[in-house]
């Protein structure tokens, strides 16, 4: 049962409810407490359940990163009243993250002046962090700052060209980034590998409502294992199960803090027009750690990044 009443503040008048105490420290079999606080907030939802719309619910996230190991679904069975919401909230320390943290990783030395590590073979993922910041995938052209007219942060014509090609051995999984012909947008494309002429093999470009053939010149190419060569860059080997860094000037990866990413979405809404889902406030979280999405939507409609 759930054991605590308070005040909720972030009621336009207060209100007496039930608080459910959410911790990354706690255990899903604890009394929701402050003290005993559950893991997960998928818990918490299902012990809300019986009360919303009853009365005021929150579910309250200690500070800390909160790893989910599937995003928060809301339906229309978790929508409030206007007199007894549901609030979901933390502090501005609470993290909600789609993050996978990588521990006990051996690392050696590999070519080009990166460290190699065995990872979990059922790691998959498209974004690497080091002590909280986001590295780069190998890429080509290397990663410039932000300026007036650099598309991709740095683009080059060559980035496609047949001597390029050539040099990687095996470029399946590899993202194409490039302009529209015309400036409408930009649009992406997923290497397949190669075809018996040594030409890339590609999926994709259906980011824009009117495809064309991709930009002579504002072009770029990413995760592809020969294009590992600065530092602050990472590439994952899912056939060999290794994640290779070039590690940022200062950073010791033996006693760093290493996160990957395992899900999309971190809070999905599901409702519709006749059953919606309302009344529903999440307050004072940051969200970090989820993966690209790009490739994913197929609706025929301008999109551009």
């Amino acid at each position: 049962m759930i054991p605590a009443r308070f005040l909720i503040l972030a009621l336009p008048m207060l209100a007496i409810g039930a608080a459910i105490h959410v911790a990354s420290t706690g255990s899903d079999t604890a009394l929701e407490t402050l003290d005993q606080p559950l893991a997960t907030v998928t818990t918490a939802l299902a012990k809300a359940r019986p009360l919303i719309g009853r009365e005021p619910v929150a579910i309250i996230l200690a500070n800390g990163v909160h790893r989910l190991t599937q995003p928060v679904f809301l339906g229309p069975a978790d929508s409030g009243t206007a007199a007894a919401p549901l609030v979901i909230a933390g502090s501005p320390e609470t993290v909600i993250s789609g993050g996978r943290l990588l521990e006990g990783l051996h690392w050696t030395p590999s070519s080009g002046g990166g460290l190699s590590a065995e990872v979990p073979a059922d790691l998959e993922t498209d974004q690497v962090f080091v002590n909280g910041e986001a590295l780069v995938m190998a890429r080509y052209p290397n990663w410039q700052p932000y300026a007036p007219g650099v598309y991709f942060n740095g683009s080059a014509a060559d980035a496609l060209a047949p001597e390029r090609v050539a040099r990687w051995s095996d470029p399946t999984g590899g993202i194409i980034h490039a302009m529209h012909q015309h400036m409408w947008g930009d649009m992406k494309w997923t290497i397949t590998g190669k075809d018996p002429s040594g030409s890339l093999t590609m999926v994709g470009g259906w980011q824009n409502n009117r495809p064309t053939p991709m930009h002579e010149q504002i072009r770029m190419v990413e995760n592809i294992r020969e294009e590992l060569d600065a530092p602050g860059e990472w590439y994952h080997d899912r056939v060999a199960h290794r994640l290779m860094i070039i590690p940022p000037l200062g950073i010791d990866l033996a006693s760093a803090t290493i996160e990957t990413v395992r899900l999309r979405h971190l809070v999905e809404l599901h409702g519709t027009k006749q059953a919606p889902v309302h009344h529903v406030t999440l307050r004072n979280l940051t969200f970090r750690h989820t993966a690209r999405t790009f490739m994913d939507n197929k609706e025929p409609l301008m999109r551009s990044d």
